[in-house]
C-alpha cells in the first residue's frame, strides 16, 4: 500500500538523523515484522510519524527534504486519511491498540477448537508446508512469531510496545448497524521472513554443521536489509549524488483506488514497462494489461508461501494466473514451478 511503500524509504533517506546502518536495519525489521517493537523504536516513530505528517501537508517541506517522493496524485481526502494515520502512529497508546489481545483473537478465530492445541499444529504447518520451501527459518524463530508476532528478536531488551503501523480499520456489522473498527487483520501463518530471509548470494550464511544450518532467517534477513540499505545510505549522504538521483527517479505514491482510475483513463495506457500482481490481485490481470507498454513484462507472485495450498491447489494456481496472463496477451518467459517465487510473461510474438 502507499503507506507500507513510503515509510520504509523514510528510513532509509533520512540523513539529518543520527542512526547507524545497523539500527536502520533493525528498526526496518522491527517495523516490517513484529507485533511489538522496543520503545527505542517507538520513540523513532513518534519522531518520523511527526516527519510524515509534515510530508504529506507541506508539499515545500517534502521537496526539500524527500525530493525523489512525489504525493501530488494523491487527492486531498486521501492526503487527509494519510495525515489521520500517521497521527495515530504518533498519539496512539496500547489501550487504543491492544495487539497482544488482537493477536491471541486472530488465533482463537483461526484455530477455533483447535486453539488448545496450537503448538502442535504451529509445528505441523512448519514440518509439512513450509521447512522444505524455506529451510533457513528456524521452528524456534517461526513457533515464536506465531504465537507472539514478533519475528526479529535483535536486541536483548523488552519488545512490549505495540506496532500501531500493524493496524488497520473495518467497518464491521453489528446488531445495531455497521461500525469502524480498529484491529489486526494481517498475516499470521506464514511469517514475514519469506521477504527477506530465506535466500541470499553469500556462502558463509548457507554453511551447515551435522546437515543443519549455521545461520537462520533471522540472520539472512539483516544481512540482506543491510546490503540493501548500505548504497542508498551512502547515496543519501552524498548530496551531489542525491540531487542527480533525485532529478533521474521518482517514486509517485497512489492511492488504493487508483489503478481502476488509471485502467480508465487512456491517457494512463502503455505507460508502464513492468507490472507486478501480487497473489491476492492476480484477478485483475487482464484489466490491468491495458497499463503495460508494448515491451513490457508482468510478474506474477507464485502461490509457493500461501502454505494452506495443497500441491494441487498450487498447480492449479499457475494454470488459472497462466491463463489470465494469455488472456491479456502474455506467455510465460519459461515455465513456472510451483517453487517459483516469482515467474515472468512477456507479450506474445
Amino acid at each position: 500500500n502507499m503507506i507500507g511503500n513510503a515509510f520504509p524509504l523514510l528510513i532509509l533517506f533520512e540523513i539529518e538523523q543520527d542512526l547507524g546502518l545497523q539500527e536502520r536495519a533493525h528498526l526496518f525489521l522491527e517495523l516490517f515484522g513484529n507485533s511489538h517493537i522496543r520503545p527505542l523504536t517507538r520513540e523513532y516513530l513518534i519522531d518520523a510519524s511527526a516527519r510524515m505528517i509534515r510530508s504529506v501537508t507541506d508539499l515545500s517541506w517534502l521537496a526539500a527534504h524527500l525530493p525523489w517522493l512525489c504525493i501530488e496524485r494523491l487527492k486531498f481526502k486521501d492526503r487527509d486519511q494519510l495525515e489521520a494515520i500517521f497521527t495515530f502512529w504518533k498519539a496512539a497508546s496500547p489501550i487504543s491498540f491492544p495487539m497482544s489481545k488482537l493477536w491471541d483473537e486472530r488465533l482463537r478465530s483461526h484455530f477455533t477448537q483447535r486453539y488448545d492445541v496450537r503448538e502442535n499444529l504451529f509445528d505441523w504447518d512448519y514440518s509439512m508446508n513450509l521447512v522444505e520451501k524455506a529451510p533457513l527459518i528456524q521452528f524456534l524463530h517461526y513457533s515464536k512469531w506465531r504465537e507472539t508476532g514478533i519475528a526479529f528478536d535483535l536486541h536483548d531488551t523488552d519488545y512490549d510496545v505495540p506496532n500501531f503501523t500493524l493496524a488497520s480499520g473495518e467497518l464491521l456489522k453489528t446488531h445495531s448497524g455497521t461500525k469502524p473498527v480498529r484491529g489486526y487483520w494481517g498475516d499470521i501463518i506464514t511469517g514475514p521472513y519469506v521477504s527477506f530471509g530465506i535466500d541470499t548470494p553469500k556462502q558463509h550464511l548457507l554453511e551447515k554443521r551435522n546437515d543443519k544450518y549455521i545461520k537462520n532467517a533471522v540472520d539472512v534477513s539483516e544481512d540482506n536489509i543491510l546490503d540493501l540499505m548500505r548504497p542508498l545510505l551512502e547515496l543519501s549522504a552524498d548530496k551531489e549524488r542525491l540531487q542527480v538521483f533525485s532529478k533521474n527517479i521518482t517514486v509517485h505514491i497512489f492511492s488504493a483506488t487508483s489503478l481502476e482510475t488509471m485502467i480508465r483513463k487512456p491517457k494512463h495506457h502503455g505507460l508502464f514497462d513492468v507490472l507486478f500482481f501480487s497473489s491476492s490481485m492476480v484477478h485483475i490481470i487482464k484489466k490491468a494489461a491495458v497499463l503495460a507498454s508494448p515491451s513490457a513484462s508482468i510478474l506474477i507472485e507464485s502461490a509457493k508461501f500461501i502454505i494452506s495450498l495443497s500441491k494441487d491447489q498450487a498447480n492449479e494456481y499457475i494454470e488459472k494466473t497462466l491463463q489470465m496472463a494469455a488472456e491479456a496477451g502474455f506467455q510465460p518467459e519459461r515455465n513456472p514451478t510451483p517453487n517459483d517465487n516469482v515467474y515472468r510473461c512477456i507479450r506474445e510474438c
